[in-house]
């Protein structure tokens, strides 16, 4: 039997093009995204201590939906602060591989370097960026990271921000807090955003704030 090279060609198109349709089935683990990653859910609390001091708590769920997520966008987390006057505190920092197996961060994966920014600064070079290493990565797996950085009193003018509420990539669930001491009023605006933050009073608690939802 005699094949020639163009039957042969014509044959592997065929074949490729077979597989990426498969690939492209919804609900198909192979289809390709809309985005790279995805975040279940992210909180961001502000917090002003009695005594002055300032802690901010950031939680998040995200999940990876491509190779570029972990090998190129968010296989690392970067933290930057003053060890002068500030405390960072890892609270939970593991990943739930695709098939539910949970794989905790190791010590070896949590360095301290200098800021890129701060490079041939040397009034800034006590800054430091923590850099966590993310294990378990795969297409599928769900990056949980909750960290509290607390800045000593004295060391900010007020209790101040601006918070955008814009990611790179969809957010199923945000919240952010404002917390204060009863006895402090706290002044706040939502600008070109759909809702109101509401107040709440925490039942034996001295702090009261107000929260955004969306």
């Amino acid at each position: 039997m005699k094949i020639t090279i163009p039957f042969i060609f014509i044959f592997l198109l065929f074949f490729v093009l077979s597989i990426v349709a498969q690939d492209q089935k919804p609900g198909s683990v192979s289809s390709i995204p809309s985005s790279d990653a995805e975040y279940l859910s992210v909180l961001k609390e502000y917090t002003l201590n009695a005594d002055g001091s300032l802690d901010y708590r950031y939680v998040k769920e995200q999940k990876l939906l491509t190779y570029r997520a972990f090998q190129n966008l968010y296989g690392e987390t970067f933290i930057s602060y003053n060890p002068d006057f500030q405390k960072l505190t890892i609270n939970k920092c593991f990943t739930v591989m695709a098939d539910g197996k949970k794989v905790e961060t190791p010590s070896n994966a949590f360095n301290e370097i200098l800021p890129s920014f701060a490079a041939g600064a040397p009034a800034f070079n006590g800054l430091r960026d923590m850099v966590i290493t993310h294990t378990g990565l795969e297409r599928g797996a769900v990056i949980n990271l909750d960290y509290t950085l607390h800045t000593a009193k004295d060391n900010t003018p007020a209790f101040m921000g601006n918070e955008v509420l814009a990611e790179t990539e969809p957010i199923k669930d945000l919240t952010i807090k404002v917390k204060v001491p009863q006895n402090e009023k706290l002044f706040f605006k939502l600008v070109n955003g759909a809702g109101e933050p509401r107040k709440v009073v925490e039942t034996g608690s001295r702090f009261s704030f107000g929260m955004f939802r969306i």
